[in-house]
């Protein structure tokens, strides 16, 4: 076990030679253990935190997201994909329906740019996706659905 506590318990990648994070990093644990520590105590800081986090949730979820895919710059050389992966509704916690990600994939084929762009999507969404939609272009400018 590494018990070195600090430069991200990596001594040789990360120093601080002047030594101002030695303080900086206990100051920072100590202040937020006090803080989450106070709105467990205190219900109104609790409430005021969720009614906080709700409404940044409603405000990214009410803007106008443009779900058009944007046809993607030819490449060098093999594929481009981009892909958009849209959520299901299936599981429980799967919504809003309208929730989507981008995913772009590069590859020698068309094929495998395009299961690549899909994986990205899939994995962006973090949701189990009902479909994917994809708009591909080769190095030669050719385009592809």
């Amino acid at each position: 076990i590494n018990t070195y506590g600090y430069a991200y318990q990596n001594p040789i990648m990360y120093y601080d030679p002047n030594g101002e994070y030695a303080v900086a990093l206990p100051g920072l644990g100590i202040g937020l253990l006090l803080g989450l520590s106070y709105c467990a105590l205190v219900p109104q800081c609790a409430n005021n935190l969720a009614s906080a986090l709700q409404q940044i949730a409603d405000n990214i979820n009410s803007q106008n997201h443009d779900r058009s895919i944007e046809w993607p710059s030819k490449p060098k050389k093999g594929w481009v994909c981009v892909c958009r992966a849209s959520s299901s509704g299936q599981q429980p916690g799967n919504c809003p329906e309208n929730e989507f990600a981008f995913g772009t994939g590069y590859g020698p084929t068309y094929k495998a740019a395009r299961a690549e762009a899909e994986r990205n999507a899939r994995k962006m969404l973090g949701k189990q996706a009902k479909h994917t939609q994809c708009k591909c272009v080769d190095n030669k400018g050719n385009r592809r659905n």
